[in-house]
């Protein structure tokens, strides 16, 4: 399943260097799709007219308008007949403000609000041996494929599930290697004795290895140079109490992998694909995208695939042909605490607009 390019036409006038109001595209009708589209000072109209191309039945030719004062978007339905909706709510009296990165769905037609520099890479996502690779991890992905030329130690570096390890057995993987995994927090034996004869090991949560791995990861290190150490932490390795001497043997140049709340470009395509997996019968409905994308999801990855095949056992068993937004169980994906989900403008936004009182018609 691939995402659609940008039509770099778009772009032409737009610097990359530059922080510049976006209504990115990320899905359109019932499948994920991405195009970068800015907002010109005079505004941005969303619709048909913009999108001919679009599948999405609901969408009016003349939809929404877009306006960006330099802080935030203010956000205006053009009297569209389905409506439109900020963080999943529908706009009172046709209008809203919103700061980005606000989720914004027209019909069945799914926008992130941003303001950020455009990628300087391309902008389209491709699915590579099960990993969604768009414009957020394509630096990460691209470094993971020179290391596969190169046989060197490597450390990937992010958030709890953000899928370290899934890079690490891919690039192991990719390499044709006999391979072996150790997490401290579950084997009991040594990091020795689970290597055996391979050749690559993918050593997970490094920075909680006691002192006796410890001493079996140098003694590998010093006494069988062919062995390739693949490693994970959730923080740079001295902010997690790796001594320097091993800091140094495995090399001081980590791939970082961003947490899933900033991997919007990426998220529909991985939706799209764990359901068709899970139950390839359900056709996924637009405000399942909008639900999951405005969720902060602190578990990353392993919360949000494992939840979406829940939520899709659920409504198949029930017999239904749809999977919606509200389908998805409400606590899913849900912030107790940690860093800010990505709704948080409009989900102030949303809070300042159900306290204003309704006008008569």
């Amino acid at each position: 399943m691939l995402a659609t390019a940008t039509d770099s036409r778009i772009l032409a006038a737009v610097p990359s260097s530059l922080p510049t109001p976006l209504a990115v595209l990320v899905w359109s009708g019932d499948s994920p799709t991405l195009r970068y589209l800015p907002v010109p000072e005079a505004g941005l109209v969303i619709g048909r007219e913009l999108l001919p191309e679009t599948a999405d039945d609901r969408l009016s030719r003349q939809h929404a308008k877009l306006t960006w004062d330099g802080r935030q978007y203010e956000i205006t339905d053009l009297g569209s007949r389905n409506g439109t909706h900020l963080a999943g709510a529908p706009l009172i009296h046709r209008s809203a403000k919103a700061t980005p990165r606000a989720v914004m769905r027209t019909g069945r037609t799914i926008f992130v609000l941003t303001h950020d520099t455009v990628p300087s890479v391309p902008l389209e996502v491709h699915v590579h041996g099960g990993l969604v690779v768009g414009p957020t991890s394509y630096h990460a992905y691209q470094r993971m494929l020179h290391a596969s030329t190169h046989r060197r130690h490597l450390t990937f570096i992010g958030e709890h599930g953000t899928g370290k390890t899934r890079y690490a057995r891919t690039l192991a993987k990719r390499m044709g290697e006999a391979t072996a995994v150790f997490d401290p927090s579950v084997h009991a034996i040594g990091l020795d004795k689970v290597l055996g004869k391979a050749t690559t090991i993918v050593v997970e949560q490094l920075g909680k290895l006691g002192d006796a791995h410890r001493a079996a990861l140098r003694q590998l290190l010093a006494t069988r140079p062919e062995i390739r150490i693949l490693a994970t932490s959730t923080a740079p390795l001295a902010d997690v109490g790796v001594p320097p001497d091993l800091i140094a043997a495995l090399g001081d140049q980590p791939i970082h992998l961003a947490p899933l709340r900033e991997r919007f470009d990426e998220l529909p395509t991985m939706l799209a694909m764990t359901l068709a997996n899970a139950e390839p019968s359900l056709i996924v409905h637009s405000t399942l995208v909008e639900a999951s994308l405005s969720r902060p999801w602190p578990s990353n990855l392993h919360d949000f695939l494992s939840q979406l095949q829940i939520c899709a056992n659920s409504v198949a068993n029930q017999g239904k042909s749809h999977i919606r937004g509200d389908d998805l169980s409400s606590e899913a994906g849900q912030l107790m605490m940690g860093p800010p989900t990505i709704q948080t403008g409009a989900q102030q936004t949303i809070a300042n607009m159900l306290r204003k009182p309704r006008r008569e018609d």
